[in-house]
């Protein structure tokens, strides 16, 4: 029998973590990226699904700054945050997001698509959290998982030169993915890869680099993307593991 609990209107006891991310953010510069990430995941939803529309979970959404993409796409989507203060932000700008804590509570629903945009680097068992994603997933349904590149040419430098981009007791990040973790994480959670998508290094507010270098990113990621943006659906075998869980 599963550990995690329904989700409750409880606001989760460990939130102060989280409001410290978003007070410490630039929200427009948060903002820009992520919406730039929606966009790269509605192209391959397109490419994939056709048509945007049918129920859409995004989990982790903060204030909602995907997820209005998402909702100006088409889709019937609505957002979860652990953060009360993003959830406020998000739900003064009038989005359907609630505050849940995912790494203890199941989600009761079934969706169509679930999102999970540069979150699980974040908690401490993303192997779980992504069975309790797929778990919430309707019969055809696929999962949208952005997670960042850590080890892009930039980090290898500041590496060398002693001055590492992550690490230290204020980094946000529980864990660190490569391009080769973020696959192997995908393997070891019984995902088929669908379609990839890469967001470059240069950030949106420089658009004409951000243009010019988008190719690189896509040629080699490894050093030249900053994320990855990922469609997956559930193997066979996650298919069966799901149903008996369910049985």
């Amino acid at each position: 029998m599963s550990e995690k609990r329904t989700m409750t209107q409880e606001v989760p006891s460990n939130t102060n973590y989280y409001d410290r991310y978003w007070d410490e953010r630039s929200l427009e510069r948060t903002r820009m990226r992520s919406r730039g990430r929606a966009r790269l995941g509605l192209e391959l939803l397109r490419q994939v699904r056709g048509e945007h529309s049918g129920s859409f979970l995004e989990v982790g959404c903060g204030p909602g700054f995907a997820l209005e993409v998402f909702l100006q796409a088409g889709y019937q989507a609505q957002g979860l945050e652990l953060s009360p203060r993003a959830v406020q932000m998000a739900q003064e700008n009038d989005l359907p997001v609630e505050c849940r804590d995912l790494e203890h509570e199941e989600i009761e629903k079934r969706f169509d698509v679930i999102a999970c945009l540069e979150v699980l680097e974040h908690v401490h068992r993303p192997v779980q959290m992504i069975e309790s994603l797929v778990n919430a997933l309707s019969d055809d349904g696929v999962l949208l998982i952005s997670l960042p590149n850590e080890w892009h040419f930039v980090s290898r430098i500041r590496g060398l030169l002693g001055v590492p981009s992550f690490g230290g007791h204020d980094d946000p990040h529980i864990k660190h993915f490569s391009v080769k973790d973020q696959l192997r994480l995908f393997e070891e959670s019984q995902l088929e890869l669908l379609s990839s998508a890469w967001d470059g290094l240069a950030p949106p507010r420089w658009p004409l680099i951000k243009t010019l270098t988008e190719p690189l990113a896509q040629f080699r990621p490894q050093l030249f993307a900053l994320s990855g943006v990922h469609l997956l659906k559930p193997t066979q075998a996650g298919t069966v593991k799901k149903t008996r869980e369910e049985a």
